[in-house]
């Protein structure tokens, strides 16, 4: 399983394809051998390490926080939120790896398109998880995981998927929630109201790279690996972003993140430790 949400989402896709495939007929033996192979699949153990992702990736920032980590203007633990990604690159040192379907390297204009999603998605998580800080791990999460929903009716819209009714009134259902979560966050605080507002928009703008990122792997007849797509936009990320570290953030370190971290008591190596388990998260 590689770092990135991308892959998972498509390989679960990529599952439940498989099995609307199976012949009416087939049924299996007994209820425990069934839940036991869906419980073995790679597709499970994927579904299950996202799911940790989702729960642990806003504890990590109110820990970051908490450190004095996570001055918005610096973005720096956004660096090492997208490192985990980028590592996918490292995979083509080994020459069965893929760029394209076909084995061709992939055209600079394939290779922008991905560069472009991704700066869209920097975006996205500057507002996901800037919302995170100001609103809290509780409300981030409700308002986070209508991203599954933002992409069915994304997907609809872009990629002619099809949903069935009772998607269309689950979708309605979410939706209302968030306006009511919107509402409840308004009467907290002005922050938290913010923070939810950015939270929001950062996740319609998430499924948008989600819906964009399926397309340059299954639309076309040039088309990236789910690894490659990885790896592109998880370089440009950490490329920009660290671009950013050197312009910004290390001319204004002391007054940006030194001073936080030491109000906070939060020593180099316990900040290293904090974000290295975001990258890990990732």
């Amino acid at each position: 399983v590689y770092s990135n949400n991308k892959y998972i989402i498509f390989k679960l896709n990529e599952k439940r394809q498989n099995m609307s495939n199976l012949p009416s007929s087939f049924q299996p033996r007994n209820v425990w051998n069934y839940i036991k192979n869906i419980t073995m699949s790679s597709s499970s153990v994927a579904a299950s390490l996202y799911v940790l992702s989702g729960v642990s990736q806003p504890l990590l920032m109110t820990v970051a926080k908490d450190a004095g980590l996570t001055d918005p203007r610096c973005q720096l633990y956004m660096l090492f939120y997208y490192i985990g990604p980028a590592i996918v690159a490292l995979t083509f040192c080994d020459s069965n790896n893929k760029w394209t379907p076909s084995g061709d390297h992939p055209s600079f204009r394939l290779i922008l398109k991905g560069c472009a999603i991704q700066c869209l998605d920097i975006f996205a998580q500057m507002l996901n998880y800037t919302g995170s800080i100001l609103a809290g791990p509780t409300i981030f999460a409700i308002i986070y995981s209508s991203v599954t929903i933002w992409t069915a009716v994304l997907s609809r819209i872009i990629l002619s998927r099809s949903m069935v009714t009772t998607q269309w009134v689950a979708v309605f259902l979410v939706f209302g929630g968030l306006g009511l979560t919107s509402i409840n966050s308004a009467m907290v605080g002005a922050d938290v109201f913010k923070g939810s507002l950015f939270v929001i928009v950062g996740s319609c703008l998430h499924a948008f790279m989600y819906v964009f990122s399926e397309a340059l792997m299954t639309v076309g007849e040039e088309r990236l690996t789910v690894k490659a797509t990885c790896a592109i936009q998880g370089l440009t990320a950490c490329t920009l972003l660290l671009s950013w570290q050197l312009l910004f953030t290390v001319p204004h370190w002391e007054e940006t993140i030194g001073s936080s971290m030491r109000d906070a008591g939060t020593t180099y190596i316990q900040a290293a430790k904090i974000l290295l388990c975001l990258s890990l998260s990732d």
